[in-house]
């Protein structure tokens, strides 16, 4: 996937315990985004977030974390 995006070096996912816990991480602890939604689908979750203070605006994002055997790891996601 790194060398798929341009990257000269290797992308590191980290992994969290909870799959918020693991997209925040990912995300560099993003908290201007707040979940709205949880939908769990088969082998991991789709969080639907939206930033916070902007509730009228368009501003939709979702993240999909898979379960894994250490925890849970970001998948793939944006808004």
């Amino acid at each position: 996937m790194s060398k798929a995006m341009g990257m000269s070096e290797t992308m590191h996912i980290p992994i969290g315990k909870t799959a918020e816990e693991a997209i925040r991480k990912f995300r560099n602890n993003d908290d201007s985004l707040q979940i709205i939604h949880q939908e769990p689908v088969d082998g991991g979750i789709i969080l639907f977030k939206q930033k916070t203070g902007q509730e009228n605006n368009s501003n939709l994002q979702m993240e999909y974390a898979r379960k894994i055997i250490f925890g849970w790891k970001w998948a793939w996601g944006g808004g």
